[in-house]
């Protein structure tokens, strides 16, 4: 199984890049997208964003990737 963690801060991405999950940013806290982008594997405008797109995460979740 595959683990994903949502943060808005890069020390919430790097602990998950760290964990070995799948580092997913959303731009819903005091960080910008600038900074963000060179941590997430995923980044979304807010947690509603994400959910509009769970199935592109699903696909690379199952492709092993």
């Amino acid at each position: 199984d595959e683990v994903a963690v949502i943060g808005d801060s890069t020390h919430d991405l790097r602990m998950a890049k760290a964990a070995g999950a799948i580092a997913i940013g959303v731009l819903s806290g005091t960080s910008s997208e600038q900074t963000l982008s060179g941590d997430a594997d995923y980044l979304f405008e807010d947690i509603n964003m994400f959910s509009k797109h769970l199935k592109m995460l699903n696909m690379h979740l199952n492709s092993g990737t």
